[in-house]
Order: structure tokens, then C-alpha cells, then sequence
């Protein structure tokens, strides 16, 4: 997607300077990682897959009860409005990239 930006803003506006800045990249959509398992799960299985685990097992935990080194924010999302309006982006939803990941695994 990064490539996809600058070439769209290279090969249609040569002649204006770059609109420099802090950008947030990243698909459309939010989930929890509770949700994103889950997903992950059911996909494959509708891929094909066999797995030790059915996507209702997955159950959700709070962040006190998944111990890592560093504290996390609560919420964590990237703002993408920026990015979308400077340069007249539509990005895909978080799923289309977890299905082609899961596509090209099964293609391996």
C-alpha cells in the first residue's frame, strides 16, 4: 500500500511538492485480538485446515490477565482519515488481508 501511495502521488501530481507528515497506515476496521483469533480460526477451517481448536473455544481475556514486559494502551488504534483524504485512498478491510495471508499458506 505504501508503494501504491507514492506511485499514485508521483505519477499524478509531478509538478506540487509532497505533502510531508506523520501517516498512519494500516487496513480499514477494528477488532480486539479476542475477534482476530476467531477469525483466523473459522477461515482456516474454511480453508481446509484441521485444527486443534474450533473458533467458539477461543474465549476473550482482559489485558491484566495476559502477562507482557511493557504496559499496553487500552486502546491502540491508528487513525487513518490523514492518509485516506491527502491522498484519495480507499484502504481494505482488516479481513481481505488475514484471508489472502491464509490463502498463500495453503498454496505452500
Amino acid at each position: 500500500m505504501t508503494a501504491q501511495v507514492l506511485r499514485r502521488y508521483l505519477l499524478e501530481k509531478k509538478n506540487t511538492s509532497f505533502p510531508c507528515g506523520i501517516y498512519h497506515l494500516t487496513a480499514a476496521g477494528n477488532t480486539t485480538w479476542h475477534q482476530y483469533a476467531r477469525f483466523v480460526a473459522q477461515e482456516a477451517i474454511d480453508l481446509g485446515a484441521t485444527l486443534q481448536i474450533t473458533p467458539e473455544k477461543i474465549l476473550p481475556i482482559s489485558t491484566e490477565e495476559y502477562p507482557v514486559p511493557a504496559p499496553r494502551p487500552a486502546k491502540s488504534r491508528l487513525e487513518t482519515n490523514k492518509l485516506q483524504q491527502t491522498f484519495d485512498l480507499h484502504l481494505p478491510p482488516w479481513q481481505d488481508g488475514v484471508q489472502a495471508a491464509l490463502r498463500l499458506l495453503q498454496a505452500r
